[in-house]
C-alpha cells in the first residue's frame, strides 16, 4: 500500500518535470526561457598568486564562454610605479572553436608602497557587426568606492507591488 502511494505520487511528479524541462535542439543546445539572461561570452580577470615585498605575481585569466569566430586582443595597462618583469604586455587569445580558460602569467615588480593606480586587464573582441569588451582591475588591496545615485523619482509601482522609489536616468 506504501508502495502504491509513493508511486502514485512520484510518477506524476517526474513526469511533469520532464515536461517542463525544455528538449535540446538537434545540435544538443537547450532552447532560452523567455525569462533565461544571456550569458557574458568573454570575461577577463586577474587572479593573485602573490603580492608581497615589492612583488606581485598574477594570471591574467580569459574566459570564453562562447565558441568565438575570432580573436580576442588582450591588453594590460600598467601603472605609474608598477614594472613588468615577464610575461606580454599585448597578447591574442587565438581563433580556435573552443570555450575555456586560457591563463597567462605575469610578474610585476614596484619599490616601496603599491602604486595608486589600479592594474587594468582589457579584452577586446571585434567582427563585422559583433563587439565584445571586457575589463579587470586590480587593486592592490584598496576598496572601490561606489557611489549610488540617489531614489528621487516616482515610486516604481507593479501590480499591487510598491517597489519604491526610482532613479532618475539623465539627471
Amino acid at each position: 500500500m506504501t508502495r502504491l502511494a509513493l508511486l502514485t505520487i512520484a510518477v506524476p511528479l517526474v513526469a511533469a518535470c520532464a515536461a517542463a524541462a525544455p528538449a535540446p535542439a538537434a545540435n544538443g543546445a537547450v532552447p532560452a526561457t523567455e525569462t533565461a539572461a544571456p550569458e557574458i561570452p568573454l570575461r577577463v580577470r586577474w587572479s593573485v598568486v602573490s603580492d608581497a615585498g615589492g612583488r606581485l605575481v598574477v594570471d591574467a585569466v580569459v574566459l570564453r564562454r562562447a565558441q568565438l569566430r575570432f580573436p580576442v586582443s588582450i591588453r594590460v595597462q600598467i601603472p605609474a610605479g608598477l614594472t613588468l618583469m615577464s610575461g606580454p604586455a599585448k597578447f591574442e587569445v587565438p581563433v580556435d572553436g573552443q570555450t575555456g580558460e586560457s591563463v597567462t602569467r605575469l610578474e610585476f615588480s614596484y619599490q616601496g608602497a603599491p602604486p595608486s593606480g589600479d592594474l587594468e586587464l582589457v579584452g577586446d573582441a571585434v567582427d563585422p557587426g559583433v563587439g565584445i569588451h571586457a575589463t579587470d582591475s586590480y587593486r592592490f588591496g584598496r576598496k572601490v568606492d561606489v557611489k549610488r545615485p540617489e531614489p528621487t523619482g516616482p515610486n516604481v509601482k507593479i501590480g499591487d507591488k510598491d517597489l519604491g522609489p526610482s532613479v532618475p536616468i539623465g539627471k
